[in-house]
């Protein structure tokens, strides 16, 4: 069908940068009622997909608080803002609104740790990432 080609171009990946799968991340965002927490299961130096059955409309700012409890009990976090990219059937999309240089070494920095316990093999291409300005 001549549509058949226009669908498959629209369906292309669109990552700026590598996501990563991960565990014992999580989002804390305020709900309208309460502060809600809730897993992160990609995660990427741009964004992220919460896993929560609430619907945000695209385009919503959100300031989440991040949270990593590492292998040996270690916890870490960053505050950062982001907007809902998307709602997918699992969650939220969102890409990080980083404003200031510090803010974005924070976020790289939790993001190493993260990889350093959990995707170790990949730590050369994080590296790169940091090299080429992207973290």
């Amino acid at each position: 069908m001549w549509w058949s080609g226009w669908f498959n171009r629209r369906r292309k990946d669109r990552r700026l940068t590598p996501r990563f799968s991960v565990v014992r991340v999580t989002a804390v965002y305020f709900e309208g009622a309460t502060n809600c927490s809730h897993p992160i299961r990609d995660f990427s130096t741009e964004g992220a997909l919460i896993l929560t059955p609430t619907i945000w409309c695209p385009g919503t700012l959100i300031r989440l608080t991040l949270f990593y409890e590492g292998e040996h009990g270690a916890e870490f976090f960053v505050d950062l803002w982001c907007e809902v990219i998307r709602n997918t059937r699992d969650g939220i999309c969102v890409k990080f609104r980083t404003l200031t240089k510090r803010e974005r070494t924070r976020l790289f920095e939790f993001l190493e740790k993260i990889v350093h316990e959990q995707h170790p093999q990949t730590q050369n291409m994080l590296a790169c990432l940091r090299r080429a300005g992207t973290g």
